[in-house]
């Protein structure tokens, strides 16, 4: 079973993004290279999540104040609802701060096999030569 949830390369999973409202879902080299190419839209669910969180939080927080009345209750429920926002801005911050170092991992990684090829390729064009 954890074969087939985590590690089978067949098996069509959703984008880390989901919570963000990203929809796409895709098998294994198939969803990494969505995830890698995406980061732009990513961000904006990311970003626009966060807008939405931040004004879901400010409503709950008006409402608390302009009520003084509210039960004990519906005080409890505020207060639940904006924990939950802000453990959900955070994990998507994490995330996000993950995907830009990754991001920047493979750039590095990617710039530094450009160069280990272009000197092969040098390499090459110089043997050629001396035959």
């Amino acid at each position: 079973e954890l074969h087939k949830s985590e590690e089978c390369p067949n098996t069509l999973r959703k984008c880390v993004f989901a919570v963000a409202g990203c929809s796409y879902e895709g098998k294994g080299a198939e969803l990494v290279k969505h995830e890698e190419q995406c980061n732009a839209e990513h961000l904006r669910l990311v970003l626009r999540a966060q807008v939405d969180i931040n004004q879901r939080m400010k409503d709950f927080q008006q409402r608390g104040v302009t009520t003084s009345a509210a039960s004990p209750d519906r005080m409890a429920r505020y207060d639940s609802a904006i924990t939950h926002l802000e453990k959900r801005i955070t994990e998507l911050t994490e995330q996000m701060s993950n995907l830009l170092v990754d991001n920047q991992r493979m750039k590095s990684e990617i710039q530094s096999r450009n160069v280990a090829t272009e000197e092969a390729i040098g390499k090459l064009q110089h043997a050629v030569k001396e035959l």
